[in-house]
């Protein structure tokens, strides 16, 4: 493969990458989701449902520094949508988790997503699907 098909192809997914965030994903939150940011809904998608997180893991996960997680957690928690603790065994460590209310939300987004994908996939058949998914995962697995 030529550099300059390379090129093209980093260009690409970094466009639709940006582009399926900002419309697809804020479409949804838009629609259903109250007064969540798009960081907000991010972040709660990244705590996910699973028990505690550690910030350092809730910033990877959204691909922020963890004083910008820092700051999204404590309006999640001001919303009552988060719960914060500190480590036991090493309580400089920040433990993070959805509450109840948090967890219904991260249900609502995952339901939310789910209905926008069909629409924003829907003029791909079930090959062309399943052959950009596999793409997709090799891409990812190999980064």
């Amino acid at each position: 493969m030529l550099a300059t098909d390379s090129q093209q192809i980093v260009s690409l997914i970094m466009k639709l990458s940006d582009k399926i965030e900002k419309s697809y994903v804020k479409k949804a939150i838009d629609k259903n989701l109250g007064d969540l940011t798009l960081g907000e809904a991010r972040t709660i998608i990244a705590i996910d449902t699973e028990g505690f997180k550690t910030m350092k893991q809730v910033a990877k996960a959204i691909a922020v520094a963890p004083n910008a997680a820092t700051a999204v957690v404590d309006r999640l928690v001001n919303k009552g949508l988060v719960e914060r603790k500190p480590g036991e065994e090493d309580r400089r460590l920040c433990l993070v988790k959805l509450t109840e209310k948090g967890a219904n939300m991260h249900a609502r987004i995952d339901s939310t997503l789910k209905d926008e994908t069909k629409d924003f996939f829907h003029y791909l058949d079930e090959q062309e699907t399943n052959s950009l998914l596999m793409t997709l995962e090799k891409i990812h697995e190999n980064i």
